[in-house]
């Protein structure tokens, strides 16, 4: 148990899930909401686009990192590039939380495929982040490894920094 995890509650604590390929979360409201905070704060100086989204990352030293995305779909990833740069300047890469907020609905989604393919690059233990979900009438959280078609591309060479 890292320093971090002994600081969270018990429910942040990895369990196995079902299939036992990605380990899965309980939800914890104080990260949650103390992420939202961050979110709902930044989306007011955000531009109002359909695909605009605030990220907002918790690594493992529970510091926050946070970006606008102006364009989710977008294929220069400007944002999202000048995130991880400034994650890896820190030197903290290791990720605990992931949430993504829309503009238009606050409604808590995952980021792209491409960000979330970025962010295991980057660590490839962040496939064991979780993600804060929407759920039908609340919130759920996943790894953000179970939301990969596949890991292999953390074997190819990475090229994209």
């Amino acid at each position: 148990m890292t320093s971090f995890e002994a600081g969270l509650p018990r429910s942040y604590i990895k369990k196995e899930s079902s299939d036992g390929k990605y380990p899965s979360y309980q939800f914890v409201r104080s990260i949650f909401d103390q992420m939202m905070q961050t979110a709902v704060h930044m989306l007011q100086n955000a531009p109002k686009t359909r695909m605009t989204q605030v990220v907002v990352l918790l690594t493992s030293n529970g510091k926050e990192y946070s970006a606008i995305i102006e364009d989710v779909l977008s294929e220069d990833k400007i944002a999202e590039r000048a995130l991880i740069k400034e994650m890896r300047k820190d030197n903290d890469t290791e990720l605990r939380y992931v949430m993504a907020v829309w503009k238009t609905s606050s409604g808590v989604d995952m980021p792209s495929y491409d960000f979330r393919k970025m962010l295991c690059r980057m660590n490839p233990e962040n496939k064991n982040a979780a993600i804060f979900m929407n759920e039908i009438a609340n919130y759920t959280v996943v790894s953000l490894g179970a939301t990969m078609a596949n890991l292999d591309f953390l074997n190819e060479e990475d090229d994209t920094f």
